[in-house]
C-alpha cells in the first residue's frame, strides 16, 4: 500500500489495471464458450478437473476446502478455517505493528523542489474546459469503468463476431431454422446493436451531478453555457468515435457486416454518440445531484443515469422493431431515414441545452 500510494496518477493506473481485468475475463470467456462448443461432457468435465488440480497446486487451502466441502471431511474444513484465522490474526498484528508507518505514507507526498518556470502555453475556453473535464473524468475510477463499460462490449462483439463470423451468430440465435418466415436479415440489425451498446456508455448523464458542491464556480464562469456544456460532450465523444471506428474497422475488414453496406456501421453508432452525449446532458439538468457525499451515489445510482442509459438503449431498440414491421424497405433507406431522425433530435435537444441558463441549475 505505500507503495501504491507513492504511484503518480495512481488513478490512471488503476483504471488501466481494471481494463485488463474486464478485457481478460471477457477474453477467457469468449475462448472457453468457444472450445465448449465442440468439446464433449466427458472433456469438459476433465478440464475442469484438471483447471482445479492446478489452482489447488497454487493455493493449497483450496483442496483444503475441497475436500471438506464436497468430501464431507470435517477435518480438513476445520484446518482451513484454523489456518485462514490464523492467517487474518498475523496480517491484523502486523499491520498494527506498522500502522502509523502506513497511514504516514498513505497520506502524505513530497513535492518537487526543482521546479522551473517555462513557457506558459494559451489554450481556447473550449480547450480549458475540454482539459478540465477529461482531468476530472480520469480522476475517478468509478466514474471511467462505469462508463467505458459499453465501448469495451462493443469492440469484444466486433472482435467476437469477426472471428466467429455472421452464420455462426445466426446458427446460435436460431435464426437459421425459421428460413423464409425471417423477414430481415441479421446484418441489417446490426448497427443498431453497436449503437445499443454506445447508450451503454455515456459520460454526460452524470457529467453535471459530479461537479457536486463545486457546480457553483462553474456556472459562475463569465463564458457563455454552451461552452461548459460543449467540454462536457467532448469527452463523451472523445472515448465514442474512436472505438465505433475500431468495431466498424474490425467488422469491415472481416467482411463480417451481414451483406451491408459498411458505411452503415459506421454512421449510425455514430449518431447515436452525438445523440448519446446530448441527451445524457439534457437529462442531466432536469435530475441534477450535488448534494453527495460518494461519487458512486451520481455515476451509478442517481435518476439522470438510470433515465440516459435505460431510455437511451430503447430508442436504439426500437429501429429494430420498426425493421421486422417495415421488412419491405429497402435497408440504405431504412437506415438513412434513422440516421438522419436521430441526428435532427440531436440537433433540436442540442440548441435547448444551449439556451439554458445554467445560474438556475442547482
Amino acid at each position: 500500500m505505500a507503495i501504491g500510494s507513492r504511484v503518480r496518477r495512481k488513478n490512471l493506473v488503476i483504471i488501466l489495471l481494471s481494463m485488463t481485468f474486464t478485457l481478460g475475463i471477457l477474453a477467457v470467456t469468449m475462448l472457453f464458450s468457444s472450445r465448449a462448443e465442440n468439446m464433449e461432457l466427458q472433456d469438459m468435465a476433465g478440464m475442469i478437473r484438471s483447471a482445479v488440480e492446478q489452482v489447488n497446486g497454487m493455493y493449497p487451502l483450496t483442496g483444503l476446502y475441497t475436500a471438506g466441502i464436497t468430501g464431507a471431511n470435517p477435518t480438513a474444513l476445520a484446518g482451513f478455517a484454523a489456518i485462514s484465522m490464523g492467517i487474518f490474526l498475523l496480517f491484523i498484528a502486523l499491520v498494527q505493528w506498522k500502522y502509523v508507518q502506513i497511514s504516514s505514507a498513505l497520506r502524505t507526498h513530497e513535492a518537487k523542489k526543482n521546479y522551473r518556470l517555462q513557457s506558459l502555453k494559451q489554450r481556447s475556453v473550449l480547450g480549458a474546459l475540454y482539459k478540465k473535464e477529461i482531468k476530472r473524468y480520469f480522476a475517478s475510477n468509478i466514474y471511467v469503468m462505469n462508463t467505458m463499460v459499453g465501448y469495451i462490449l462493443m469492440v469484444a462483439a466486433a472482435i467476437g463476431l469477426a472471428a466467429a463470423g455472421m452464420d455462426k451468430l445466426e446458427s446460435y440465435l436460431q435464426l437459421e431454422g425459421v428460413g423464409g418466415t425471417l423477414p430481415v436479415s441479421l446484418g441489417s440489425m446490426l448497427p443498431f446493436l453497436l449503437s445499443l451498446m454506445v447508450m451503454m456508455g455515456g459520460t454526460t448523464s452524470s457529467s453535471i451531478s459530479i461537479e457536486g458542491k463545486q457546480w457553483w464556480i462553474l456556472r459562475s464562469l463569465p463564458i457563455p453555457p454552451g461552452l461548459i456544456l460543449d467540454g462536457k460532450m467532448l469527452v463523451n465523444l472523445t472515448f465514442a468515435v474512436p472505438s465505433i471506428l475500431l468495431a466498424g474497422t474490425i467488422l469491415t475488414v472481416s467482411g463480417q457486416t451481414g451483406g451491408l453496406k459498411p458505411v452503415w456501421v459506421f454512421l449510425v453508432p455514430l449518431a447515436y454518440a452525438c445523440f448519446s452525449s446530448v441527451l445524457g446532458i439534457t437529462i442531466n439538468l432536469k435530475m441534477p445531484v450535488f448534494n453527495w457525499d460518494n461519487e458512486t451515489t451520481v455515476v451509478k445510482q442517481s435518476a439522470s443515469t438510470f433515465v440516459s442509459v435505460l431510455g437511451g438503449m430503447l430508442l436504439a431498440l426500437v429501429p429494430i422493431g420498426l425493421r421486422f414491421a417495415l421488412a419491405g424497405v429497402p435497408a440504405d433507406l431504412f437506415l438513412g431515414g434513422v440516421t438522419v431522425l436521430v441526428l435532427l433530435i440531436t440537433v433540436i435537444l442540442y440548441g435547448k441545452n444551449r439556451r439554458c441558463d445554467l445560474r438556475k441549475i442547482g
